[in-house]
């Protein structure tokens, strides 16, 4: 079959591969800077944010990140891509509240966690309570995508470079006008587009998916920063293996516009000198902002659209999650659209259930 799928992020890079693997003709319809996707600014924690606190459905689609990214990375760098660094080293939780909570969520799902001291592992953080994963591993955003870009080329999988407006569907399979009003037509449809995929959405379905803007600090400490992610309430650190050190990171929803504010610099500075000390007096050497796909619900919309008779899908609407998912988000929904028993419960995911929260 001939499926056309609507964003070149992470996810739609991961999808167009996975479906081409199952024998599928695929193109990728992507509209560039003119709506550039999250996936290059995100810090790349492979793990969720605190992830007991989401339902259990989630920890599918996130528990073996890690691995699945170490198969991607050699299969970049045996294509001539550069490494996209990932890094083991675990991830510090400070004083996150709800321990009990982590705990049970760990034991469910065979995670390992400690309660510690984060002294342990950060010294100048005194006794303050923390939890300890070791298994968290992180990942380069902005090479990723440059080697998926290398895996994309070498696959022969075409980008067009436009940008989707209208879907029209009919017995024959899909139709995708462009903003430069060229027709894309198609078997299937694939919706991958972030925070973008709204648009292009049912009118029922337009309120599921919405813009949230983060925004992010880099720093070129004067010391070294351990190796280790260190998460807050208020937000958290990440070194990178040449000794650059992320701050992040901002939640701003409803904006679509990726303009950095001095408002986030100030705030963003201020929490990275409270977690570290050692950042006092100095200053950040850039400033990002990206655009999330945020949901009217905890987990991602993976699945058939209602109505379209198997035509169109969607991957999407994952907010934080979208690179820590986006093996298994691209594994599952690849299965379903052609036709092939997912290695996971879809039900979860279903769109049918966009309205409203699950329990």
């Amino acid at each position: 079959m001939d499926v056309l799928v609507v964003g070149a992020g992470v996810a739609g890079m991961l999808s167009a591969i996975e479906l081409q693997q199952r024998g599928c003709s695929v193109r990728l319809l992507d509209a560039g800077v003119a709506r550039q996707p999250a996936s290059w600014a995100g810090g790349g924690i492979l793990s969720p944010l605190f992830p007991w606190r989401y339902p259990d459905a989630m920890t599918p689609l996130t528990l073996n990140a890690r691995r699945d990214y170490g198969l991607w990375r050699d299969r970049i760098l045996v294509a001539g891509g550069a490494d996209p660094e990932l890094l083991d080293g675990g991830m510090l939780v400070l004083e996150p509240g709800d321990d009990e909570q982590a705990l049970l969520w760990a034991g469910r799902h065979d995670v390992r966690l400690e309660q510690i001291s984060a002294a342990r592992h950060m010294p100048w953080l005194a006794d303050r309570p923390a939890l300890w994963l070791p298994e968290i591993a992180r990942i380069r955003n902005p090479r990723l995508l440059k080697g998926l870009e290398r895996l994309r080329q070498r696959a022969g999988i075409e980008l067009v470079r436009d940008q989707a407006v209208s879907i029209e569907q009919d017995f024959a399979g899909v139709r995708v006008l462009t903003s430069s009003g060229v027709v894309q037509a198609a078997d299937k449809l694939l919706l991958t587009a972030g925070a973008w995929t709204a648009g292009l959405l049912p009118l029922p379905l337009r309120q599921s998916i919405f813009p949230v803007r983060g925004q992010m600090l880099l720093y070129r400490p004067t010391v070294p920063f351990p190796d280790t992610v260190l998460l807050s309430p208020a937000g958290y650190l990440i070194p990178r293996a040449d000794g650059l050190l992320l701050a992040g990171s901002t939640v701003e929803p409803g904006i679509d516009d990726s303009i950095p504010t001095e408002q986030a610099w100030a705030q963003l500075k201020q929490m990275a000198e409270q977690l570290w000390p050692a950042l006092q007096g100095v200053t950040p050497v850039a400033q990002w902002a990206g655009i999330r796909p945020g949901a009217n619900r905890p987990l991602p919309l993976i699945g058939e659209l209602p109505g379209s008779e198997g035509h169109i899908w969607i991957n999407s609407g994952h907010f934080r999650n979208g690179l820590v998912c986006a093996p298994a988000s691209a594994a599952l929904v690849a299965d379903l659209v052609c036709g092939l028993e997912p290695g996971m419960d879809p039900a979860p995911y279903s769109v049918s259930g966009s309205s409203s929260s699950p329990p």
